[in-house]
């Protein structure tokens, strides 16, 4: 395999996972604010929730969907700089080309703020209505 496509397989790799993880951020978003907007909307969306085994459950959910958003993003992050570690090391072309496909820890961290800020709505909202 030659320098050319190298660079086309890393690229067109770099830029999948940079989509990738937009979409996926963009879903999660949506998918809690939905969750937001529901429990908000409804008086008691979640009567069976009064039993407090099943509280304590749907808390540690909330808490393990945060923590697996976080790991999700650090995953692609951590993907991202290898494909543009080794675009940067092949030397084909200028990193101006590729570079603004890299997905960055100052991407990473707005992410995580909100994926985190939305998750601890959710909790709140549960712990407040049936805690």
């Amino acid at each position: 395999m030659d320098d050319k496509e190298k660079f086309q397989l890393l690229y067109q790799s770099l830029v999948d996972g940079n989509k990738e993880y937009v979409e996926h951020i963009s879903k999660a978003i949506a998918v809690l604010l939905i969750a937001i907007g529901w429990l908000v909307a409804n008086n008691d969306p979640f009567p069976i929730l009064t039993n407090s085994a099943l509280l304590k459950a749907s808390l540690v959910s909330v808490i393990l969907g945060a923590v697996g958003i976080s790991w999700v993003s650090i995953f692609h992050l951590s993907r991202s700089n290898k494909r543009y570690r080794l675009l940067k090391n092949l030397n084909y072309t200028e990193e101006s080309i590729y570079g603004h496909y890299k997905i960055s820890n100052k991407m990473i961290g707005p992410v995580l703020f909100i994926h985190n800020g939305l998750f601890l709505v959710i909790f709140v909202l549960l712990f407040s209505r049936y805690g």
